[in-house]
């Protein structure tokens, strides 16, 4: 064995680094080794406070500040408000605002990647281009807020409050949402299908729309769940194996959901897309499939999963069970006819 055997790759590199530095955080030269504490305090504008790593901030006023190019990795900010206050270019991942209310804040590219955000109240605000991946909003409430270009992913949100949200430009890949509540709020047409867990909850709160990043194309949730279904084959030729999952899942038709994921597992390993085959696997962890089916999906052997071809040599997916047979050439239409047994696509 010889070091070839062992390659990383610069965002594997920086992943680490960032862990590391959450474990045992780096000190700046300039930086005292001691946590600074602030307690009861109230900052301005024309205040002396500086934001660093490690700061514990409890029960704090901040009015009119603006931030540009923090590094407050590892704060606790808790019980705490922030008004008409400005964020840009900073790094607030492994923080924890516990308690906090964001009011009337503009955040521009800010990381707050694996904090906590439980109990914490936003309103009146606007994020553009920022990250909450593996966050936890725990009785988060969400008020008049706007967000563009911002992820979500792999985010829970558990007993949050939703009220006139736009999220239709955001990411919300791999995310969880359990008991939250929506009011007059905007989701993203397509990005909604890949969450984890929540669609049936979610379509629950009739007070909902739905509207693709790029067009003015806003419906209903009735209109919604009509249109997502005539998309199933578009969805099947780009092997878009997540949103045929969360589909079926939507639709109560848990057999088709699993042998999408199942043939989405095939497909994910023999294109080598880890990343794709992680997403399958949490919404087949976290949604009511049968125990049977999940150890079928354990023990699935991948690399003697059969291809068939048909006379031209194109791959074609048996679906088994499901009674779904497609030729990944075909053009396809929307025409759908739908039984409770099977459902079956019509090719022009």
């Amino acid at each position: 064995m010889n070091s070839t055997d062992f390659e990383y790759s610069i965002i594997e590199q920086d992943a680490a680094k960032t862990l590391l530095n959450f474990i045992s955080p780096v000190e700046d030269d300039n930086v005292s080794n001691a946590t600074l504490n602030y307690d009861g305090e109230e900052f301005s504008a024309d205040s002396e406070f500086e934001w660093l790593p490690c700061i514990n901030i409890k029960s704090c006023d901040f009015f009119y500040i603006d931030w540009d190019g923090i590094n407050g990795i590892n704060s606790c900010l808790n019980n705490s408000t922030l008004r008409n206050c400005n964020f840009e270019n900073c790094n607030l991942k492994y923080s924890n605002f516990e308690g906090t209310t964001f009011e009337k804040v503009i955040g521009k590219a800010i990381s707050f990647d694996h904090s906590d955000f439980s109990n914490t109240e936003i309103f009146g605000s606007e994020f553009d281009g920022c990250s909450f991946s593996t966050c936890f909003f725990y009785n988060t409430k969400f008020s008049n807020c706007t967000f563009c270009q911002t992820e979500f992913t792999n985010a829970i949100f558990m007993d949050a409050r939703f009220e006139s949200i736009d999220f239709s430009k955001v990411s919300l890949k791999n995310a969880e949402f359990r008991r939250c509540h929506f009011l007059n709020c905007i989701l993203p047409f397509f990005e909604i299908m890949h969450i984890s867990y929540g669609l049936k909850e979610i379509f629950d709160n009739k007070d909902i729309q739905l509207k693709p990043v790029r067009t003015n194309h806003i419906v209903n949730c009735k209109v919604y769940l009509q249109e997502i279904h005539e998309l199933l084959p578009i969805f099947f030729s780009d092997k878009d194996y997540i949103s045929m999952a969360n589909i079926y899942i939507l639709e109560g038709n848990m057999t088709k959901a699993f042998h999408a994921i199942k043939h989405g597992l095939i497909y994910a390993c023999q294109q080598k897309k880890f990343e794709l085959v992680n997403s399958l696997c949490k919404i087949a962890s976290v949604n009511s499939f049968r125990s049977s089916d999940l150890k079928e999906l354990y023990h699935m052997d991948i690399t003697t999963a059969a291809k068939k071809l048909n006379n031209d040599g194109v791959e074609v997916w048996d679906w088994e069970k499901s009674g779904i047979t497609a030729d990944s050439s075909v053009t396809w239409t929307p025409a759908i006819e739908s039984t409770n047994s099977s459902m079956h696509i019509e090719a022009m």
